[in-house]
């Protein structure tokens, strides 16, 4: 199978709290699993920067490819396989969240935004562009070296692309 399109995810934070399974449960399609890990279920609020957003037959395109973006997610299972559900994501790219919207169904909103780094320390700024009043302002910094999550484990969970691939 050849692949459809290329997006790197960098200068990611997963900020992630525990929820009961239940509640989350009552906000989800009907018939979609929960997936839980120690009891809880999770949701996370995911900034990062997309770089060289592109599809395999065509180069990353200046000014559309690269830009900030927020999820808003929780983990589930589909077909006894893990899985992400997306609330919510931010871009600020017009063209990306109309197109993304449309062609994968996933609730994209524009938003202006800001990803900054000044001596290992970024800095986040976002607000939803349209008449609903969305916004997050955070800071955040690498606390130890980058390595990949232990399966077992929540940073495995939070981490992993859907049906369990991690990035």
């Amino acid at each position: 199978m050849t692949w459809l399109m290329f997006q790197g995810w960098r200068d990611l934070l997963f900020l992630s709290w525990p929820v009961p399974p239940a509640e989350l449960a009552r906000h989800l399609p009907a018939g979609l699993p929960v997936d839980t890990f120690e009891g809880n279920a999770w949701i996370s609020l995911v900034p990062f920067q997309m770089r060289d957003l592109h599809l395999h037959w065509l180069p990353p395109i200046p000014g559309t490819s690269s830009f900030p973006e927020i999820n808003l997610r929780c983990y589930v299972k589909v077909r006894g396989e893990p899985g992400v559900f997306f609330f919510s994501i931010d871009a600020d790219s017009r063209l990306g969240a109309l197109v993304a919207g449309l062609v994968f169904h996933l609730p994209f909103h524009n938003a202006t935004m800001s990803l900054t780094e000044s001596s290992g320390t970024w800095r986040m700024a976002s607000r939803r562009r349209g008449n609903v009043d969305a916004q997050l302002v955070a800071t955040y910094r690498a606390k130890g070296l980058l390595r990949v999550p232990a399966p077992g484990t929540l940073s495995h969970l939070v981490a992993s692309e859907p049906f369990g691939t991690p990035f």
